[in-house]
């Protein structure tokens, strides 16, 4: 749920950018 670039899906809603905790 937090906002990264390093993983390949997106944790939130909101941010269209990839989650770094779902690595």
């Amino acid at each position: 749920g937090n906002y990264g670039i390093r993983s390949s899906r997106p944790c939130d809603p909101i941010h269209q950018f990839p989650d770094i905790d779902n690595e």
